[in-house]
């Protein structure tokens, strides 16, 4: 449960930084990292933990601009009798679910459904 509360907190800094227009940069553990913690403190895991990071950090892919599994692809749906765009939605599509998260800015208003 803390894991899923930690998750959502960030979905919701994430959003609050679209509507705000800041700025969000996140570091994160990358998926190809698989070696498991077989005791607290395991010097070895530690090392190889850091050194992924440290690499991530030289390859210039430390900082990533939406939190992991997100598709941050705009999708731009027609309002108003001319059919022109005045909303502008983005939609999040979560590697390990299958909702979809939309964003709809208008007139300086975020709303997340």
């Amino acid at each position: 449960m803390i894991n899923t509360q930690g998750i959502g907190d960030l979905y919701q800094l994430y959003l609050l930084s679209l509507r705000d227009k800041m700025d969000f940069n996140l570091a994160y553990i990358p998926q190809s990292f698989t070696d498991r913690l077989e005791q607290p403190f395991e010097k070895a895991y530690m090392a190889k933990l850091y050194e992924v990071g440290r690499q991530e950090m030289l390859a210039g892919r430390a900082w990533h601009k939406a939190p992991p599994g997100y598709d941050i692809t705009p999708i731009h749906l027609p309002t108003g009798p001319d059919k022109s765009t005045s909303l502008r939605t983005t939609s999040y599509r979560h590697r390990d679910r299958p909702q979809i998260f939309r964003t709809a800015t208008h007139a300086g208003c975020l709303v997340a459904c």
